[in-house]
């Protein structure tokens, strides 16, 4: 780890964005967290769209959300896929659900499982089932098991049974 450090601090003060988003993850995985976020915004001004989704992450757990929404959307513009999920979660936490769906369906139409199960639940709350059990399914085929038993309930729901119970059962083990 220590060679790794330093290769990554001389590419890092050499300005390549990828080392220093690296450099960025490699000091958070420390605890230097003041240090990383100088790396990450570093790269993130450079418009590193990892750089800035990490940035975003950052902030967000230090509740400085404004700023992080605002690294979240540069990435997300960039068609970061994580961005686009933290970004549409953020959005949500704050109400404004028409543009978190938006965000939600980027990441979850890149495969994004966490988005494709948030999606599913998005829908399933506003009664488009047809639509929340495709997203549910595509988060399921990855294995994510709160999509699994989502669709299980779903399906149970809709009277069929037995892919009920499967996808049940699939998400309890």
């Amino acid at each position: 780890l220590d060679e790794a450090e330093t290769f990554y601090r001389q590419a890092a003060h050499q300005g390549l964005a990828d080392a220093q988003c690296n450099l960025g993850v490699l000091l958070e995985e420390q605890g230097k967290l003041d240090e990383a976020e100088t790396f990450y915004r570093q790269a993130a001004n450079q418009g590193f769209a990892g750089a800035q989704c990490n940035l975003g992450m950052l902030l967000e757990q230090q509740g400085k959300l404004d700023e992080a929404e605002t690294f979240y959307r540069q990435a997300a513009n960039q068609g970061h896929a994580t961005a686009q999920y933290n970004l549409g979660v953020l959005l949500e936490e704050q109400s404004k659900l028409e543009e978190a769906e938006i965000f939600y369906r980027q990441a979850a139409n890149q495969g994004y499982a966490r988005a494709q199960y948030n999606l599913g639940a998005f829908l399933e709350e506003q009664g488009k089932l047809e639509e929340a059990e495709t997203f549910y399914r595509q988060a399921a085929s990855q294995g994510l098991a709160e999509a699994q038993h989502n669709l299980g309930l779903l399906l149970k729901r809709q009277g069929k049974l037995d892919e009920a119970e499967a996808f049940l059962r699939q998400s309890a083990s």
